[in-house]
């Protein structure tokens, strides 16, 4: 059987999301994934924690658009996913509007690390910056 493209991987996550479904994500990551959101600073590690994360994603704001703009394939089996974020708190007002970057790798065609960026050329900057992870 072949393997599926790690950017089909990607682009099923992003319509899970997109799709209020965040908790579904954890069908795609490995165990022992260690995440990196942009919220203050918090790392997930395992399903179990990620898990948390997407339930508080979808409590926290009633409404989150995410729009996938493009992606690239980078070294070390990562792909680069860009696009935009749009999230309404539960008055209904704009809460947040900006670019969002992700860098998934993977291994054995699951998520094993990955990190969010304000942008494109962050995440970018950080894939070339960095070795292999394990």
């Amino acid at each position: 059987m072949d393997r599926q493209p790690n950017s089909d991987i990607v682009r099923r996550m992003w319509d899970l999301y997109a799709s209020g479904r965040p908790r579904d994500l954890l069908e795609h990551v490995d165990p022992d994934v260690e995440w990196h959101p942009l919220v203050n600073g918090t790392v997930c590690r395992g399903r179990e924690e990620l898990g948390r994360w997407a339930s508080d994603v979808q409590t926290t704001w009633k409404s989150v658009v995410v729009v996938l703009e493009g992606m690239s394939e980078a070294p070390e089996e990562r792909v680069v996913a860009f696009g935009r974020i749009v999230a309404f708190d539960h008055g209904g007002e704009q809460d947040l509007d900006s670019p969002i970057a992700w860098v998934l790798q993977f291994r054995e065609s699951r998520v094993v690390h990955a990190r969010a960026f304000r942008g494109r050329a962050d995440a970018e900057a950080w894939v070339s910056a960095r070795p292999e992870r394990p």
